[in-house]
């Protein structure tokens, strides 16, 4: 009985939820919640003790290592410590000689020597404990000793050797050894990279590394596609390439240095940081070109560009034209969009749809379109005050960035410099291949600027080949066991206490990490780079990244794995550092040892999860092909996981990826994702013309996408074709270029009269035998004199045909009436380009053609009117002799 009365009250509660409660519920759910990393501190690299840890597997701490400093103690009977610089160097340049030994064992002591020496094996008769200082100071006793270049020069004998013996195809044995040797070598230069980085000795007072080493860097790098990779060092050569990128063009910090140096060199002024707002020349072309429309008598205030024509400020059909590149460009191709399609293609029937409205509006224009003409007075033009304010807003936010001042600056090239580019007398302006002499710009930066060409021109034609490399590599980091492995670790820290764990499987982790770690770095550092020494540079190693599938493996690599888990991932195991004693075996949890509430953060996978964001940005900023590539693959599901991370730099570039998605996700998943939207206003910069969440005419977007893309590869083609690869200048249009019609018109003129009427006097370009030439008059006799019977019969009826059709009629006689002919055609040339003016009733109104259409209709009339006066000629003779 009482529990019958017990049980009455809850019959009565309302099993419905009502929406407060829903949204609580909804918002304690563990896949909604947020995963805490906001103390990662972003940066180049990590610490000095990190990096120099991450470099060697565990393997190598636990057995190689330890093998290394047996050897010293074996072949080096003095204690290190008890000399004196001088003794030290000396010493060391001994080391340094027997590197160019040609008996492999001897070279290959002195490198493990020169090793322990870089490590500080060498400060103690036990196994010592590795410090960081030590290894600083004895790097800098090898760097006063000039062992930088000389292990630098032993290595690129090794690889030689190495492609030597791949070619041939030799022992794996053999082929192992010198892939050790090349290991021992990339060994002692990462540390010494890295330890004269850490102390600031690439920096701008002090100069930066050759880059004669990061060019032969990369000169392997790009020779590992064809490569037997199974005994190669290649997660040793990737980490040296990533710190030589590093101390010779610099990070971050030197990246926004180059950036406003770049300004300077161009002549631009510096940036404004006073504008909110900023708006390209494209949006302000856009907006007068809208405007104009709708009012017909507005005035849009002039642009302060230094350009001869609009058309070179955006990619039109009109531009290519005037490039002269029509002709390739319509054979031009996406490969990405055949090698890389997305899974669900289109519906035909929508495709269709699409076709007949954008046929229909060529009918009957949208509203937008619409001129609203109002009535006229003396005072007032009919543009609203409001529209003209905002035409003078744009103009003062007006932004030219240094890339749009390249691309522009590219474009009148091509119009108006291809002539003298093929006599050979174009020479080369831009900051990439000279540098013009600023005092405002530091000698480092000078450098800087040169070596990134110099690095540039050796490394441009094996580029297809490095990204290959790159990409094929941070595809083997992906793995089916990846999830799981890291499943595995991420879970009960208790039972990771309690347990010992396997070594070699973490360390397969933690290599996977590295890898991916490095690349990423290597892609975007490349990017940045290539960016500020020239947009054109940046825009082909995009488009190679691109073309080889970069996209689709990002998405790939964040797709596969939970983000909340992998950032989690705990892959570093105690007592493995070199810089500590061996421990048992456990899983290193030190960071969460001063504040065990908060959440582990694994930051090498921070590290190459921020970077591939920042690479998706870069590669789609303003590229609506590619972005439209993204939405296709389902992006914006994987980019969602990624907002579950709280990290100021993670949100924010997943955030921009993702606006640049939104116009084309539809009108259902803005109204699903609202807290998404919300946070894009938030966080991501907001430009002028900012259309993305209110944006309709998404069609035209794609057309004009197109047309972009593919005048970029074209202008990437002329850039590279005209200074480093000849081979990639696409074909010309005949004849191309505006001017090369304004300029050459009267040349082309009389080159054609001189041809039809067969004015050859002049030509001594043309050579004939001599055997024709003692028998030219038995020739005129045999082949020209000498008619069919009934020809002239059958040329005095095709004269007097009615319907006169193009071409110049043959005479009867070949020499009558040639003096009339010519004389008859010399005088319609005259006629029809004596004057500027045309006559429209005699030429039809030619202003509306093109300048080789215009040409060709005017010798056509020309023709015509030649035609008829020679009838008219021949019938006054034939009439003259009938009275006769």
């Amino acid at each position: 009985m009482a529990e019958d009365q017990q049980q009455q009250p809850q019959s009565n509660v309302d099993p419905l939820l009502n929406p407060g409660q829903l949204r609580q519920i909804v918002k304690n759910l563990p896949s909604k919640l947020k995963h805490p990393h906001s103390d990662y501190h972003y940066c180049d690299a990590a610490s000095f003790e990190t990096e120099i840890t991450e470099f060697f597997n565990y393997s190598e701490i636990e057995g190689e290592l330890h093998g290394l400093w047996q050897e010293y103690t074996m072949n080096v009977s003095f204690d290190w410590c008890q000399l004196d610089n001088k003794d030290q160097q000396r010493y060391i340049e001994h080391l340094l000689d027997q590197l160019e030994h040609s008996v492999r064992d001897r070279r290959v002591l002195a490198a493990k020597i020169l090793l322990c020496i870089a490590l500080g094996h060498c400060h103690s008769d036990k196994e010592p404990q590795i410090s960081a200082d030590i290894v600083i100071t004895n790097v800098n006793v090898l760097h006063g000793c000039g062992a930088l270049m000389v292990v630098f020069h032993a290595f690129n004998h090794a690889c030689k050797k190495h492609d030597a013996y791949n070619s041939q195809n030799p022992v794996m044995d053999e082929l192992g050894e010198i892939s050790n040797e090349i290991g021992l070598y990339i060994s002692i230069i990462y540390l010494m990279l890295e330890a004269l980085r850490y102390t600031k000795c690439f920096s701008d007072d002090l100069g930066m590394l050759d880059p004669s080493i990061l060019r032969s860097l990369f000169e392997v790098v790009s020779q590992l596609r064809d490569k037997y990779l199974k005994s190669f060092p290649v997660k040793k050569l990737i980490l040296l390439l990533w710190k030589a990128i590093l101390s010779t063009f610099g990070g971050f910090e030197e990246l926004q240095q180059a950036k406003t140096a770049s300004r300077i060199l161009h002549g631009l002024e510096p940036k404004n940081d006073d504008i909110i707002s900023k708006c390209s020349p494209q949006d302000l072309f856009a907006f007068q070109n809208e405007i104009t429309l709708k009012y017909p008598n507005y005035n849009p205030p002039s642009i302060p560009l230094p350009i001869t024509s609009s058309l070179t400020v955006k990619a039109s059909p009109g531009l290519v034209k005037a490039m002269g590149i029509a002709n390739a460009t319509a054979h031009t191709e996406l490969p990405y969009q055949t090698l890389f399609p997305p899974k669900s293609s289109g519906n035909s029937s929508s495709t269709i749809k699409k076709q007949q409205q954008a046929n229909a509006s060529l009918v009957w224009p949208s509203p937008s379109a619409q001129s609203f003409v109002l009535p006229l007075d003396e005072k007032h033009s009919g543009t609203p005050q409001s529209t003209m304010e905002a035409g003078n807003l744009f103009l003062k936010n007006m932004h030219l960035s240094v890339a749009n001042h390249q691309i522009i600056f590219e474009r009148e090239k091509a119009i108006h410099k291809w002539e003298q580019w093929k006599n050979s007398s174009m020479e080369c302006t831009d900051s990439s291949s000279k540098i013009e002499i600023d005092v405002r710009i530091s000698e480092t930066m000078k450098k800087r600027f040169e070596a990134l060409e110099l690095v540039y021109v050796s490394m441009v034609s094996e580029l297809q080949n490095i990204v290959i490399v790159l990409l094929k590599l941070l595809l083997s980091t992906v793995t089916a066991g990846n999830s799981s492995t890291s499943a595995r670790q991420s879970s009960s820290s208790t039972e990771r206490s309690a347990n010992s764990i396997d070594v070699e499987e973490t360390d397969a982790a933690r290599n996977r990490e590295i890898l991916s770690k490095a690349i990423s770095a290597i892609l975007l550092l490349l990017l940045k780079w290539t960016k500020v020494s020239h947009v054109l540079k940046f825009e082909y190693l995009s488009q190679l990244l691109v073309d080889s599938g970069c996209l689709l493996l990002i998405l790939k690599i964040l797709g596969l794995q939970e983000i909340t888990t992998i950032v989690a991932a705990e892959t570093d195991v105690e007592g493995y550092s070199i810089f500590q004693q061996k421990g048992d075996g456990k899983i290193s949890n030190s960071s969460n040892a001063c504040a065990p509430q908060r959440l582990y953060t694994n930051e090498r996978n921070m590290f190459w999860c921020i970077n591939f964001l920042r690479i998706l940005q870069m590669l789609t900023k303003r590229k609506t092909n590619r972005v439209m590539l993204l939405v296709q693959y389902k992006s914006s599901a994987i980019l969602k996981r990624v907002l579950k991370v709280s990290h100021p730099l993670m949100e924010l570039y997943a955030l921009k990826v993702m606006k640049s998605q939104v116009p084309y996700l539809g009108r259902k998943w803005r109204s699903l994702n609202m807290k998404i939207i919300s946070a894009i206003y938030l966080r991501c910069y907001t430009v002028l013309r900012d259309d993305w969440i209110s944006k309709s005419d998404t069609d035209n977007d794609l057309e004009d996408g197109m047309v972009q893309e593919t005048n970029l590869r074209m202008l990437i083609r002329i850039y590279h074709g005209q200074r480093y690869i000849p081979a990639m200048l696409p074909p010309q249009d005949e004849p191309s270029g505006l001017d090369h019609f304004t300029n050459s018109i009267n040349d082309t003129i009389i080159s054609l009269g001189s041809s039809i009427l067969g004015d050859a006097e002049d030509d001594t370009h043309t050579s004939l035998d001599q055997e024709f030439m003692d028998n030219y008059e038995e020739w005129l006799e045999n082949n020209v004199y000498v008619s069919e019977p009934g020809e002239e019969e059958d040329d005095y009826i095709y004269v007097h045909t009615d319907s006169i059709t193009p071409g110049t009629p043959i005479p009867s006689s070949p020499i009558a009436h040639a003096d009339s002919i010519g004389s008859l055609y010399s005088q319609g040339l005259e006629d029809a380009f004596s004057s500027n003016e045309m006559n429209d009733s005699c030429y039809g109104g030619l202003d509306y053609l093109d300048p080789a259409s215009k040409v060709t209709q005017q010798l056509f009339t020309v023709e015509q009117q030649t035609i008829k006066r020679y009838i008219a000629l021949t019938s006054d003779s034939s009439c003259i002799a009938d009275t006769a």
